[in-house]
């Protein structure tokens, strides 16, 4: 099948962000990717028309990565195309291309040809909290300050279905395998009472993480986090909703003044309510 191509000029991919453009079907969109030195990769298209999507070499010779189908329905009767590509690539030019084939067809709705095509993850706020509102494929990814957080989840509008915060591991130099390992997780019932969920990420004080949040599209989601001492473990305390969070020193019942770390009674701008109770202090 021909496919009409919509990049003239293919678009330059840039790490950490994300192009939007329509992709009609019959239709293909190529985007150019520059990599100066061997190194971990990882690229996530989605939308509802983008069937198939391929990565070549100098823009002329098909490269043998595999690219994973994660394809979702964020809404009843609108499933949506998720592709991940998460290798390492050699020195040189890569011209990325979506096709517009095989669309998922929609039964509720009107469908949406939005093609989203992202490079790695935009780096978190220094305000520990980020505000979004989930687009048509009903995703949205950040990458956390380095080391152990805790982190909460709220749903800031109603939804007909669950919202849901997944934390995946990322190496020293960025690879990725966010398609089949999840190193914490929670999920917001759509009918829940206090539309709120926490979870937890250890590793040491340099371990890189991603948090992705998926829901209903248009849902509003509020992601607040705070960082965890790196040397300390967990003793006797429970961590979630309601609960508190008890940070205690190794092989003592309650850390020293000296070693034992109190947070702000407010927590970040716009925290939860429930931030005083789990970030009051160190029992």
């Amino acid at each position: 099948m021909a496919y009409t191509e919509d990049n003239a000029q293919p678009v330059l991919l840039v790490p950490e962000r994300e192009v939007r453009q329509v992709l009609a079907p019959r239709h293909q969109a190529s985007f150019w990717l520059k990599i100066d030195k061997r190194q971990p990769v990882t690229l996530r298209v989605s939308g509802r028309t983008a069937g198939d999507v391929r990565l070549w070499r100098n823009g002329a010779w098909l490269e043998p990565v595999q690219v994973k189908d994660a394809s979702t329905q964020p809404r009843a009767g609108q499933p949506q195309y998720e592709w991940w590509l998460e290798t390492t690539l050699d020195p040189g030019s890569y011209l990325l291309t979506a096709y517009g084939t095989a669309p998922k067809r929609w039964t509720e709705g009107q469908e949406d040809n939005t093609l989203s095509v992202a490079y790695a993850f935009p780096k978190a706020p220094a305000e520990r909290s980020l505000s979004v509102t989930l687009p048509s494929w009903g995703m949205s990814a950040v990458e956390l300050p380095p080391g152990p957080s805790a982190l909460f989840l709220s749903r800031e509008s109603s939804t007909q279905s669950s919202s849901r915060l997944s934390i995946h591991g990322l190496s020293a130099e960025g690879a990725t395998n966010v398609t089949s390992s999840t190193e914490a997780s929670c999920q917001i019932q759509s009918k829940a009472l206090a539309p709120q969920c926490s979870a937890m990420v250890g590793g040491a004080s340099t371990s890189r993480h991603v948090a992705i949040l998926r829901g209903e599209p248009g849902t509003r989601l509020m992601l607040q986090w705070a960082p965890l001492p790196a040397n300390d473990r967990f003793l006797d305390g429970t961590y979630g909703q309601g609960g508190l969070l008890r940070l205690l020193r190794r092989g003592s019942a309650h850390a020293p003044p000296s070693t034992r770390t109190l947070r702000p009674s407010e927590g970040p701008p716009g925290a939860s309510p429930l931030w005083p109770t789990l970030y009051g202090g160190v029992l």
